[in-house]
């Protein structure tokens, strides 16, 4: 039989989950990244497990996809997402959850725009397509 993950639905579907999930965790690794060092590590294992489903979704999506336009919006818009997730990885790291650390929390404020802005870009993609 067919796998639902093996049509271009399917893999749209798995995208939009992995989105939905990384867009659900992305506050939890801003804020104990800010002021809550215990719950660090948890919190960014959490988002960062998302990642590799969703870029084996897109290059699957891109894969069903003819048209070399969209395949090409698609796979940029996942790696943008993935970016801007090791950025604010990067930002939680220097942070640590240390709440006088004010100016890294400048940067994961605005990592966590750039990853929201990545969200938002990539599921108008999916609605569009």
């Amino acid at each position: 039989p067919v796998r639902a993950e093996s049509t271009l639905v399917g893999f749209q579907e798995q995208i939009a989950n992995s989105v939905s999930e990384i867009s659900d965790h992305i506050d939890a690794v801003a804020s104990s990244a800010k002021r809550e060092p215990e719950k660090l590590g948890l919190a960014v294992t959490s988002l960062s497990s998302f990642i590799p489903p969703l870029a084996l979704s897109a290059v699957g999506a891109a894969s069903k996809t003819s048209n070399s336009e969209q395949q090409m919006t698609l796979l940029d818009q996942t790696k943008t997402l993935a970016e801007s997730g090791l950025q604010l990885m990067y930002a939680a790291k220097e942070s640590g959850g240390d709440p006088p650390a004010t100016e890294e929390h400048d940067n994961i404020s605005e990592a966590v725009g750039n990853m929201r802005d990545a969200v938002k870009d990539l599921m108008t993609t999916l609605e569009t397509a």
